[in-house]
């Protein structure tokens, strides 16, 4: 413990993967987080985790490609828990059009 002791920080994309563990770590580090994502039963799941585990988090639904819904996010964490002194920025925004071949200047798939 220690390191952001007293801090609060807000996760976005903390439902899973690198975001949870994010909330996770910053927890048991002192920090009280505010975890957001779009899927409200993982995000639920990941702050049940870590209340389970001593630490204390709220879950918010957020979608960050929504620029409105930010200034609500700061305020909420600011009206739970005082202040706020990190953000995450850990939600990825874009969509995944599958592999894609790189063509060289050789015309290959591969430098000479």
């Amino acid at each position: 413990m220690g390191q952001v002791q007293g801090k609060v920080a807000i996760v976005t994309g903390g439902a899973s993967g690198i975001g949870a563990a994010s909330a996770a770590t910053l927890t048991r580090e002192g920090a009280k987080v505010v975890v957001t994502d779009l899927d409200d039963s993982r995000g639920e799941a990941v702050v049940a985790e870590i209340g389970s585990a001593g630490g204390e988090a709220i879950f918010l639904h957020q979608d960050v490609s929504l620029e409105e819904s930010r200034p609500g996010i700061i305020e909420a964490a600011e009206r739970r828990f005082g202040r706020l002194d990190v953000i995450v920025a850990n939600a990825g925004i874009g969509s995944y059009a599958g592999p894609s071949r790189c063509r060289w200047p050789t015309g290959g798939d591969k430098p000479r």
